[in-house]
């Protein structure tokens, strides 16, 4: 049956003002913070969201981790969802010349202090909530002063079917579905970590068919599980009348937030109960107004199946491969200057769109000789001119100069995603980022350039062993003199994918991206 989700990500909010007559002396002339939230990763296990719900929103004034760089009094904000309409208790107002990052969450949690931004949001698989989260920010100024925010679900979900072999002639009621061995509490930090804070237990499904008589009957159910790499083995177990419980492992895998895993389990002749293959469904989304609705593989109907997409090709003469993400980028196989994805291509440094011999403040673009005066891409006076710009234009994005057509930089939020969603397999020379449909890009050990900054910086050897791919996304972890990159961190071995700050100056490789059309 097909799912009509109202969504709480789909409506414009404002933190806004009723009307200038109202506002307090502190509030004239200030420019309020305005969000409007998009679709969401997946749909959710409520068929609606309640009319009456609250979330909760955290503003910075930079991307920091940290206590010290929250906007206004740096409240968890509370945000009231009544019908359709979002209401902010307290409106936040951004910094005079300033800017702000936003992270929001759901449900609303009062004992959340200004910690969560770096500790992050408890999860709790026993109450089976279907927590949403922000995993990447971007910055509202005075000038532009509405963010849009994609939420993501926090939580993987398992779903089970269960049936009975044509040759079973027995029938079954079953009132309940146990799914023991689950870990039950968790922490979700905004940058995608999960960390596990509870050991195991078990969580229950009361699904809404009960019997299966016949062959073609199924009995349907979600459980909510933290999206971790999990070795021990969960077990579904169905409490039946009149037949000892039927028990049967499910298969160990990894479980990624906002996916969901299908599983069919089987009760054969002799009555007992067989667990079939993992599937991973596609969720697709289409928006109509203010409502958005969500289809799964399971929903049949009448409703129009999308065309599939190509999932490897060539656009301007360079290949792309589609991983299955969420969002539908489509990333290059090789860096820019290369023709081999095990080559290293020609590095730059951020924002400029030719290569040299030597990466030093002194030879870079964007400043006069020095990092305390930069010329473009800067929120603080300390180091320069500044303009706010967080994201290369095109002029300077490096991918787009060199390759054309829609090739770009990928921002600081398809790299979040390439984290999120990839499963990173090390050969000792590079690493497959492999995606959820199974594709994958080869990232090789590229490495930076040794002359990139002198000591002099104040630079020692934080790029030790580490492999950097430029984002077209100015530095929201510290200052303007840097930018984030992809790192892959390959000292003994170990490949570790995050994403990082490096010194704008330095040289670095760019792996460009599209968006799929």
């Amino acid at each position: 049956m097909k799912k009509i989700i109202l969504s709480l990500l789909a409506l414009p909010m404002l933190f806004a003002c009723s009307n200038e007559a109202e506002q307090t002396p502190q509030e004239a002339g200030r420019v309020p913070l305005q969000i409007e939230l998009g679709g969401i990763t997946r749909a959710t296990v409520l068929d609606a969201l309640p009319a009456e719900c609250t979330y909760g929103v955290f503003a910075t004034t930079s991307n920091l981790t940290t206590t010290s760089a929250l906007a206004d009094d740096g409240a968890n904000r509370r945000v009231t969802y009544v019908n359709g309409k979002s209401t902010f208790d307290v409106p936040v107002f951004i910094p005079e010349g300033g800017s702000i990052f936003v992270r929001a969450y759901y449900p609303y949690n009062a004992s959340l202090t200004q910690y969560a931004i770096s500790n992050g949001i408890p999860l709790d698989t026993k109450s089976q909530t279907d927590y949403l989260i922000t995993t990447s920010s971007y910055v509202a100024t005075e000038s532009s002063p509405t963010v849009k925010l994609t939420m993501q679900h926090a939580m993987a979900r398992i779903h089970v079917t269960i049936n009975k072999a044509a040759s079973n002639a027995s029938s079954y009621i079953f009132k309940e579905i146990a799914l023991s061995n689950v870990l039950m509490q968790g922490t979700y930090g905004f940058n995608g970590s999960v960390s596990i804070d509870d050991p195991v237990g078990t969580i229950t499904a009361y699904p809404t068919n009960i019997y299966l008589n016949e062959a073609t009957d199924n009995i349907e159910a979600d459980f909510l599980v933290l999206p971790i790499s999990w070795s021990r083995v969960m077990q579904v177990s169905l409490p039946n009348s009149g037949y000892d419980h039927l028990t049967t492992a499910l298969p160990s895998r990894s479980y990624v937030a906002g996916q969901q895993y299908n599983i069919t389990l089987t009760i054969n002749h002799k009555s007992e109960l067989e667990a079939g293959e993992w599937t991973i469904v596609p969720w697709d989304s289409q928006y109509k107004g203010g409502l958005s609705i969500w289809k799964d593989d399971k929903t049949g109907g009448t409703e129009v199946t999308p065309t599939p997409q190509p999932q490897k090709g060539t656009h301007e003469g360079h290949e792309y491969v589609d991983l299955g993400l969420p969002s539908g980028t489509l990333w290059a196989t090789t860096n820019v200057g290369a023709t081999l994805a095990t080559e290293k291509g020609d590095y730059y440094a951020w924002g400029e769109t030719e290569t040299k011999p030597e990466f030093m403040w002194y030879y870079y673009k964007l400043c006069n000789g020095n990092f305390t005066s930069l010329k473009k891409y800067n929120t603080d006076s300390t180091f320069g001119s500044v303009d706010n710009l967080t994201v290369l234009e095109e002029a300077d994005d490096v991918a787009h100069v060199k390759w054309g057509g829609n090739w770009r930089m990928p921002t600081l939020a398809d790299i979040d995603e390439l984290i999120a969603y990839c499963k990173f397999e090390w050969d000792g020379l590079g690493s497959k980022a492999i995606g959820p449909n199974g594709n994958y890009i080869y990232l090789g050990s590229i490495g930076w350039t040794a002359n990139a900054i002198s000591k002099s910086d104040g630079i020692t050897n934080e790029y030790d062993y580490r492999a950097f791919w430029w984002t077209s996304t100015l530095s929201t972890n510290s200052t303007s003199i840097r930018a984030h990159a992809l790192s892959m961190n390959y000292t003994t071995g170990v490949v570790k994918m995050t994403n990082f700050a490096p010194i704008r100056a330095i040289g670095c490789g760019v792996r460009p991206v599209m968006s799929k059309h």
